[in-house]
């Protein structure tokens, strides 16, 4: 973690711009304003750890991939800031996100430069010729087709807004494609490390199985989580009329009468508390929790079997398998 925060710091920081506002904007996004152990507790590093610990697993090394474990992360942040003015969250890591403070025009611009930040640290990967050109042109290219699959993501969940009638099998492809930068960085980090193919298909079935598994959960704490782990309130996805996988599950499940009822509520132009109780009482009555659990468990178990058919057995692959752990509760 400290090896990885150091490094987007060193690069971000080391990169030229004449506007003040945005390497201010950044400094607060990332936390760099305050002490070094609160910005590496600001977030969970997710997608640059799998990076480095598939690397690890498969090498013994990590050096080779830090590049892409930094492209990968400021290109995420990236997303962050444009979730939170898609969403209207004003709470991120329990501090106000960056359109409530700068607005939304300067929120978008600064989220611009981190994915132009992002890519550039991406070239990295040609400077020393290790990994070789044709690992880090295969790595690129698939940080850049998780990266159309979360905008596809995107366009499906705008989609949703307008309808329940979305099948279950979509909304579990929606949910991978949310989380598509954790589904392809232990891709990337096997890219950069190995040429034999079924490693490499292995970690990427491992990682869209834990994207997916992710998506669901963080879903569901969105519901019935703590808002202190969150950083922002809880049921907030019910408030803003979100067709959340525990909504779409509860929905398919519930008899004609409350479908009728979610329907009702979620065409109104905002809702009241005593909507979102009813929201949540309707999706317990039908078991919402237990069977968002269940795909959790599912994807989580699908996860795993894949990370042991690479045969590979070490500390590192342990280390993924603990950070899958921890980052699904």
């Amino acid at each position: 973690m400290q090896d990885i925060e150091s490094e987007i710091r060193a690069f971000v920081q080391g990169k030229q711009s004449d506007a003040a506002l945005f390497r201010e904007m950044v400094d607060y996004h990332f936390g760099w304003n305050q002490p070094f152990s609160e910005t590496i507790r600001g977030g969970k590093k997710i997608r640059p750890l799998l990076v480095v610990l598939a690397a690890r697993a498969i090498s013994g090394r990590h050096d080779h991939a830090m590049p892409a474990a930094v492209g990968l992360q400021i290109i995420h942040d990236f997303t962050l800031v444009l979730d939170d003015i898609m969403d209207q969250d004003r709470l991120r890591r329990h501090r106000p996100t960056l359109w409530t403070r700068w607005g939304i025009n300067h929120a978008m611009t600064t989220g611009t430069g981190l994915y132009t930040l992002g890519f550039s640290a991406l070239t990295e990967l040609f400077r020393n010729g290790t990994p070789t050109s044709e690992r880090s042109l295969a790595a690129m290219d698939v940080i850049l087709s998780g990266c159309m699959e979360t905008h596809d993501a995107q366009i499906f969940d705008l989609s949703f807004e307008e309808t329940f009638e979305v099948p279950l099998s979509v909304c579990k492809q929606t949910a991978c494609g949310r989380s598509a930068l954790i589904a392809c960085a232990a891709q990337t980090g096997a890219t950069l490390s190995t040429d034999d193919l079924c490693v490499i298909r292995a970690y990427e079935t491992f990682g869209r199985h834990l994207a997916t598994a992710y998506s669901i959960y963080d879903d569901y704490r969105g519901i019935w989580g703590n808002e202190s782990e969150l950083g922002k309130p809880v049921q907030s996805d019910i408030r803003q009329r979100k067709k959340t996988f525990p909504v779409m599950v509860g929905y398919h499940s519930a008899s004609p009468a409350a479908q009728r009822e979610l329907e009702s509520i979620y065409s109104r132009d905002a809702m009241t508390e005593r909507d979102v109780h009813e929201v949540v009482s309707i999706l317990e009555s039908f078991g919402a929790p237990e069977k968002t659990l269940q795909q959790v468990d599912l994807c989580r178990e699908a996860a795993s079997d894949a990370l042991d058919s690479t045969g590979i057995r070490n500390a590192d692959q342990e280390n993924i398998i603990l950070l899958m752990s921890q980052i699904l509760g």
